[in-house]
């Protein structure tokens, strides 16, 4: 993709963030409404299933820095041996800025955690935007951008489908342990999908009017991809 169809592709992100932002700081009766009933009922399913509870738990975990901080700093150690240097910033500058953006929103907006007669559990902080929804959505379209052109057929079928799967399964997570409003997860997944394109945008390395893609002339361009023709180039 070229950098303006980067920033195109960013655009309905960023317009749907600003949209739930303002629904949820204004205090939009019919989404309150939907955040307690949507809570509430999983709250009681759970209450009642402790399976539940367990596989929220551990997917939380596994939507946490304990698992991204240690997986995209081998990440970049194995792209920066592969030689691509753009690729390596484009991890680290989404990572880091993805974090920041949450903590700086998190205390702009100052939204009170779901509360319940019987909680699961407890989570310090803010509630909006929800930062496991944000890390999910922000992880799964850092590695989709960076491998994915690589991938055909099933291959490439099967990591979108697991990428999306893993983004939604961690976000309900943190509605059924009734840390997050659904508001709170949905606010996170826009926010880390705008926030990645705008990095991917940043750094696409050739202007839109000279980027022109090439066949593969060797086997690492087979696996690779045409340098001028990646999102991330090297």
């Amino acid at each position: 993709m070229t950098r303006w169809a980067w920033w195109a592709a960013t655009l309905p992100f960023a317009l749907a963030f600003a949209l739930v932002l303002a629904l949820v700081t204004s205090g939009w009766s019919p989404l309150r409404d939907l955040d307690t009933a949507v809570g509430d009922a999983l709250n009681r399913y759970a209450l009642d299933h402790d399976w539940v509870v367990r596989a929220s738990s551990a997917l939380s975990v596994i939507g946490s820095r304990l698992l991204y901080v240690p997986l995209f700093a081998a990440l970049v150690l194995v792209l920066l041996w592969q030689g691509r240097r753009r690729s390596a910033a484009f991890i680290i500058v989404t990572a880091i800025g993805s974090e920041l953006l949450n903590t700086s929103v998190k205390t702009a907006v100052d939204r009170s955690r779901p509360m319940f007669l019987d909680p699961l559990t407890q989570a310090p902080g803010s509630s909006f935007p929800s930062g496991h929804a944000q890390e999910a959505a922000v992880a799964a379209a850092m590695v989709l951008i960076v491998y994915l052109p690589a991938l055909r057929g099933a291959a490439r079928s099967a990591m979108i489908t697991v990428a999306a799967v893993a983004v939604v399964a961690i976000g309900l997570s943190r509605v059924v342990l009734g840390v997050h409003y659904l508001s709170d997860v949905v606010g996170g997944y826009l926010l880390g999908a705008a926030w990645t394109m705008v990095v991917a945008a940043l750094l696409t390395g050739s202007p839109p009017t000279t980027v022109t893609p090439q066949p593969s002339t060797s086997s690492k361009d087979e696996r690779c991809g045409d340098d001028q023709a990646r999102p991330i180039p090297k």
